[in-house]
């Protein structure tokens, strides 16, 4: 084998390598830009529901206080 032809199949393979290279790197990069992209949505889902609870709760009558009964009414039922 001539020398220049080593050199011509350690380019290819050295071509091959880079690419298999990069191609790993893009694959790496679309996955971490998915989860940072699913995270956000999860926090942000958490963030609503965790105001929707506190809303609920505020909203809701104290059950400290004691029951007062409605003028003019009668019986169990009212």
């Amino acid at each position: 084998m001539a020398p220049s032809t080593r050199n011509d199949h350690r380019g290819r393979e050295a071509r091959a390598r880079l690419r298999a290279q990069r191609e790993e790197a893009a694959r790496r990069a679309g996955l971490r830009g998915r989860l940072v992209v699913g995270g956000a949505v999860l926090a942000a889902a958490a963030v609503a529901a965790g105001g929707a609870v506190y809303a609920a709760n505020s909203a809701a009558p104290e059950a400290d206080k004691p029951f007062v009964r409605p003028a003019h009414t009668t019986g169990r039922t009212g």
